[in-house]
């Protein structure tokens, strides 16, 4: 028997990348009108319903969007190469990344402190006290400490992609579906085993929970959580069986999820020591995993097919991401005088800064080689190096035939 290798396009990976970046409007929107959560303004109007949409996105959010960054680039540097693999991701992280550190989240620090700027005096002030304070104190990466996390995975991502290559030629394509299956649950089960041992490094090197530092581009707990989802997401392009496994639907994972979050809803500690630290950790570990494979499996069932939607909103996705955070802020703070309920104000605020942001990418981003260079990366309808954002979102599958 031979081993013959075909492309087959995975379309649920557009949808899924697309929902899980716009689900950040809804997550912010949502900070607004909870209870518990501190965010960048809060509306008088909250309701702890919002304290759990917030949670619940927390849960497998940002855990399934690195392992699909870490599939996609092990799928571009196994297409590309190393060189050029680096290049296209400085270019496509860091320019828009400095450019809405810049423009836009100065902007959105002038406007929460505004009502105090009256003189030139106070402008001064605002400039060498608050926002160079915010700057150097690292607050002022805001919702950008998610591409600064993630370039530092490509740079991880180069020598790893090599080690897991040479690994999966060493112990070859699986023998067979139930070899994959034990491959997956071993880590889902063993993966919230990380996030423990990162709570108990925190007790004896406090350097891994301090920072942020450089001005928040770096800060190692946020790098080391989900270093083990991207490189889950790497080897899951190399092994086409264990994706298959990881996204494939089944209600007792449902269960089970929904099992988890009641648990980790209900639990109450008993105390500080360090077994109930390890509990928590194990336990939320647990329910991120099991958050990205139901994630997953629902995606592929439900999405796997082409769409014209979903194709362009994976587009648009990087500027929804980039300016939905000033957006919300603009319309929660002039609603903040409107006596209504939250969850009006909340559609109000989600809605609008969906609209704004797609009309934005779509009337400025998409149509000016400056400004999509400035918040894409690159231009619109270019090819710099790379062709990812226009490429399948396809994989290689073993096809046995007869010799």
């Amino acid at each position: 028997m031979g081993a013959l290798e075909k492309s087959v396009r995975l379309h649920y990976m557009d949808s899924m990348r697309s929902v899980l970046m716009m689900l950040g409007v809804v997550l912010h929107a949502a900070n607004v009108y909870s209870v518990s959560v501190h965010w960048e303004i809060s509306d008088p109007e909250s309701h702890p319903f919002f304290d759990a949409v917030s949670g619940l996105i927390h849960v497998f959010r940002m855990p399934a969007f690195f392992i699909v960054a870490g599939f996609f680039a092990q799928m571009t540097l196994e297409r590309y190469g190393s060189r050029t693999f680096l290049s296209n991701r400085g270019q496509r992280l860091l320019v828009p990344m400095i450019t809405t550190f810049v423009l836009l989240n100065t902007v959105q620090v002038f406007i929460l402190h505004s009502a105090g700027i009256v003189t030139l005096a106070d402008l001064q002030h605002f400039v060498v006290d608050v926002l160079y304070g915010e700057a150097v104190e690292g607050h002022l990466i805001q919702h950008l400490w998610f591409l600064s996390v993630l370039m530092q995975l490509s740079i991880f991502c180069v020598p790893a992609g090599i080690v897991l290559r040479r690994l999966h030629h060493t112990q070859g394509v699986p023998a067979s579906t139930s070899h994959s299956r034990q491959l997956h649950l071993c880590a889902v089960i063993l993966g919230p085993m990380f996030t423990v041992g990162l709570t108990g490094l925190s007790h004896f090197f406090p350097v891994l929970y301090s920072g942020p530092f450089v001005f928040g581009t770096f800060t190692p707990a946020l790098t080391l959580m989900y270093l083990p989802y991207f490189a889950y997401g790497m080897w899951l392009f190399l092994n086409q069986r264990a994706l298959s496994e990881f996204s494939r639907f089944g209600p007792m994972s449902l269960w089970a999820l929904a099992m988890l979050l009641a648990l980790r809803a209900v639990r109450l500690r008993s105390s500080d020591s360090a077994m109930d630290d390890v509990l928590d950790a194990y336990l939320m570990g647990m329910t991120q995993w099991f958050g990205c494979h139901v994630c997953f499996s629902l995606f592929r069932k439900f999405a796997d097919f082409p769409s014209a939607a979903f194709r362009y909103l994976a587009d648009a996705s990087y500027t929804v991401y980039l300016f939905h955070h000033l957006v919300i802020v603009v319309i929660a703070q002039q609603l903040t005088f409107w006596h209504t309920s939250a969850a009006v104000k909340f559609c109000l605020v989600t809605t609008a800064a969906l609209v704004a942001t797609l009309v934005l990418h779509e009337l400025a981003i998409k149509r000016s080689p400056v400004l999509g260079f400035l918040f894409n990366g690159r231009p619109f309808g270019t090819i710099s190096g790379l062709t990812t954002r226009r490429d399948a979102v396809t994989v290689p599958v073993p096809v046995k035939t007869g010799t």
